[in-house]
């Protein structure tokens, strides 16, 4: 069994830190809850993509809606039929 030292054990937290700093955005789309509150965030996650994956089950909802608005503004989508 290998023991890590502090030093190792301290630079792989900085990186690992740094790694998960990298991840954590968040970006506030509406001040509150409304009823058009997930569009709003659907149709700002399809503006600042490249690709759109989604599970599918074919019926109206929201993720129709955003798979729909991902088309219209040409962005590829990719669905899995749930």
């Amino acid at each position: 069994m290998t023991l890590i030292g502090a030093e190792q054990t301290t630079s792989s937290l900085v990186v690992m830190i740094m790694v998960l700093n990298s991840w954590l955005y968040v970006k506030h789309i509406c001040p509150g809850y409304n009823a058009g509150a997930y569009q709003r965030r659907n149709e700002w996650m399809v503006d600042h993509s490249s690709r759109v994956i989604a599970v599918f089950n074919g019926e109206p909802s929201g993720t129709k809606n955003t798979l729909d608005y991902a088309q219209c503004k040409e962005v590829t989508v990719k669905m899995i039929n749930g």
